[in-house]
């Protein structure tokens, strides 16, 4: 029996011929994505392509991944590869080298192109085996993989107050949830402020440290005087009954304790 080659790449293709290359650290990525610790997504992504490696032999291998992966849809999947390794096909171009027709042959060789229903399958039998069971499992992972591969975007915005801890949080998140873009305020602030004039709109060319000082004083004593009614109206008229009649019950009780001071005089 033919020993099987090493799983590098597992190819997910879908109903339309579009086929993604998944390697372990990008599935990882992906499961910490849809909120899997990261030891247990190191875990499962090992799993998930010792799975797929058992279930193909040698001789499977090296048809499907000469074969089914076919130029078009490497062509494809070629936007989704990494700046280095695009660098490195295009000065081995430049020089002429024939460099990139073996590295091209090993990465079929150790590539394996499984349908998308049947990736989708292999990963939630996994992340069952570690109890990350749920009514919506499927539709995460789902999600996280069209995430991953660039069919959706997400935006996460983070607010609050100068020097809460925006900046530490973003890089927290950043580094879990696999997001390499991350947009500071000031960033943004300078971006607007070539949209806008100093003298239309001076709050926004004011320091987070002196924004206060460019509001509305109108504006700020109605949105307190708002804010004041809200606190009164979420007080029902039960407690307010309650609250009678427990000062009600503290004056009876002090009146009571003065009685019986001045008896015992």
């Amino acid at each position: 029996m033919a020993e099987i080659p090493k799983l590098l790449y597992v190819a997910v293709a879908d109903d339309n011929g579009d086929v993604f290359r998944y390697t372990r650290s990008l599935l990882q990525s992906t499961l910490q994505l849809m909120g899997c610790k990261a030891r247990h997504a190191f875990k499962i992504s090992r799993r998930v392509f010792d799975e797929v490696r058992s279930e193909c032999s040698a001789d499977e291998m090296a048809i499907i991944g000469a074969g089914k992966l076919t130029s078009h849809a490497l062509k494809k999947q070629s936007d989704s590869e990494s700046e280095e390794e695009l660098i490195q096909h295009s000065t081995e171009d430049k020089l002429g080298t024939s460099n990139s027709v073996p590295f091209e042959l090993y990465k079929r060789l150790t590539t394996v192109v499984v349908s998308r229903d049947t990736f989708v399958d292999i990963v939630c039998d996994a992340l069952s085996s570690y109890k990350y069971v749920g009514p919506n499992q499927r539709a995460d992972l789902v999600l996280a993989c069209r995430i991953r591969e660039r069919k959706e975007s997400v935006t996460v915005l983070l607010c609050g107050t100068s020097g809460c801890g925006k900046s530490t949080l973003s890089s927290l998140l950043g580094s879990r949830l696999g997001i390499t873009t991350v947009i500071s305020t000031d960033s943004i602030r300078h971006m607007m402020r070539s949209f806008v004039d100093e003298k239309q709109n001076p709050l926004l060319w004011a320091s987070s440290y002196h924004a206060g000082e460019c509001l509305d004083p109108v504006a700020v004593a109605e949105a307190k005087v708002k804010r004041k009614a809200k606190k009164l109206s979420g007080i029902s008229r039960s407690d307010l009954r309650k609250g009678h009649q427990i000062i009600l019950r503290t004056r009876i009780m002090i009146a009571t304790l003065q009685i019986q001071d001045l008896r015992l005089t």
